[in-house]
């Protein structure tokens, strides 16, 4: 789709969609995502993983659902706005009656949503996704780092805490039961 200068309804963007590169809608302008690379997605599919393991209880209906960056949300139903979070979960009482649509954006909100840093990625570009997230009502938001080998949580009116390698990062209050130590996210990484 490449960016263009003409403002688009989320609908337009939706209909002009092609997976040939990532883009995301702000506000009705097409953006290009920033490009990431083998610590991203090792990163992103450790998440995808431990967090899908986390919602599926032996013997249990799953409690929720793990999204990718392939899935675009629309936080906002008064904004052309589409988002398209590195990992995301809403949990299954939040999901929608009948299954989730076969196509265009999730309009449920996440309940979770990680963003791994990329290397070119700006910080206010990832300040601007944490606030809409969190305006949104997403109510846990992971802003993980690579480079640094950090985790920041963030919470609805709560101050940010970073934790390290040897911190455990929790799922509260979306996930309670999830635990996994900072450090090990990273597993397999060149040394810094």
């Amino acid at each position: 789709m490449g960016t263009t200068t003409e403002l688009l309804t989320v609908d337009e963007f939706l209909s002009r969609l092609s997976h040939d590169e990532p883009v995301e809608l702000v506000d009705g302008v097409v953006r290009p995502m920033t490009p990431t690379g083998g610590a991203h997605g090792l990163v992103c599919g450790r998440l995808v993983v431990l967090l899908g393991r986390a919602l599926d209880v032996a013997g249990q209906p799953s409690a929720g659902v793990v999204f990718t960056e392939m899935a675009a949300v629309r936080l906002f139903r008064d904004r052309e706005s589409v988002r398209c979070p590195d990992v995301s979960v809403v949990l299954a009482a939040r999901l929608l009656a009948g299954g989730l649509p076969t196509t265009g954006a999730l309009t449920v909100v996440p309940d979770l949503v990680a963003e791994v840093l990329s290397p070119a990625e700006a910080a206010w570009e990832v300040e601007e996704k944490r606030a809409e997230y969190l305006a949104a009502g997403v109510r846990l938001v992971w802003i993980v780092d690579p480079r640094t080998r950090a985790v920041t949580v963030y919470r609805p009116d709560a101050a940010p805490i970073r934790l390290t390698r040897d911190d455990l990062l929790s799922g509260e209050p979306v996930l309670p039961a999830f635990r996994h130590p900072v450090g090990r996210l990273f597993d397999g990484l060149a040394a810094q």
